[in-house]
């Protein structure tokens, strides 16, 4: 929701009576990074198997270093992926995608399906300043992902999140992310 740790902190101690430290929020952002990270596999999937694909990217900081954030959506999965400005950090996600792949050419043309889809992301780069670690990057990624796929599928991501941690915690699978509504 493009708010710091510390906005996140504040906005739990006043409107609902939890304090946590900055520390176990980072820890929740963590484990909830790990607990999603077996759905990438299932959203690759979808990805390879689409008829139309947008693609860009927007820099991306992690530890002061210069990276990209990467995405690829189709009508109903989003994926982020944060590494350099390189093909071979969207390629596998790519192999076997045999349909149309929208980009803007390196800043060359508009490509308003996949900026709209980072611009959020954006802000939120700009509030944190992006990531610390390369596991930080993950979790922030995977996280963005599983979201924004939620909200396309026309679902809160909030109680599938809560789904996925709960099952995570117990052993289990995550859940599959559930199909369109509608």
């Amino acid at each position: 929701m493009r708010l710091s740790r510390s906005r996140i902190q504040e906005f739990l101690r006043d409107w609902l009576g939890i304090t946590l430290s900055v520390g176990c929020i980072h820890q929740c952002i963590g484990e909830g990074g790990r607990a999603v990270a077996p759905l990438e596999e299932a959203l690759v999937a979808e990805i390879q198997q689409a008829d139309l694909l947008h693609a860009d990217e927007t820099g991306w900081k992690e530890k002061g270093h210069l990276l990209w954030l990467w995405v690829l959506r189709t009508a109903t999965v989003t994926l982020y992926l944060i590494g350099r400005r390189h093909w071979d950090v969207i390629a596998p996600s790519l192999k076997g995608f045999s349909g149309w792949l929208m980009s803007d050419g390196y800043g060359q043309f508009t490509n308003n399906v996949a900026e709209q889809s980072l611009r959020h992301w954006v802000i939120a780069r700009k509030i944190s300043h992006g990531t610390r670690t390369p596991e930080g990057s993950r979790a922030f990624a995977l996280l963005a992902s599983v979201i924004d796929t939620c909200r396309q599928r026309g679902l809160s991501p909030w109680p599938y999140l809560a789904q996925v941690i709960a099952a995570r915690r117990q052993g289990n699978a995550a859940p599959p992310i559930p199909q369109p509504i509608g």
